[in-house]
């Protein structure tokens, strides 16, 4: 029998594991140099206090893929808005460029699914989905 890791509370064993994948207003290649650096540091601390672990972390210049762990009681759609709110606030402050070319940092919309059912060409065509419906 193969071992599985899974994390442990004092109420429960678990594996759950997801990819999320969302996009800057408009799929906008943005994310790039110092403002990719400091989204990557606000997102490991957002899943740090919000006791989720992250297994693998993509910032691509128009996207960001996450790959990670949550405690059972979080809800995934609480999870992407305080990591999508949090990253925002401060990156809009910290780059008022990013004022002057989008009116919001990120899009509404993002792409979850259950690591074993992850499929990137499905999460391609979610991207693909964004950015012609945002012209």
């Amino acid at each position: 029998m193969a071992y599985v890791r899974r994390c442990v509370s004092p109420y429960a064993s678990y594996d759950l594991n997801y990819a999320i994948v969302w996009a800057p207003y408009y799929k906008r290649p943005v994310l790039l140099g110092e403002v990719a650096t400091r989204l990557n540091e606000i997102i490991v601390t957002v899943c740090k206090d919000l006791n989720v672990k992250i297994n693998k972390l993509d910032i691509q210049d128009d996207r960001v893929i996450l790959f990670l762990t949550p405690p059972p009681s979080m809800p995934i759609h609480h999870l992407v808005i305080r990591i999508k709110y949090a990253s925002s606030k401060t990156m809009r402050q910290e780059f008022p460029a990013l004022k002057k070319r989008l009116p919001t940092l990120w899009n509404r919309a993002y792409y979850c699914a259950t690591l074993g059912e992850f499929d990137e060409v499905k999460a391609n065509e979610f991207c693909l989905q964004q950015k012609k419906q945002y012209r």
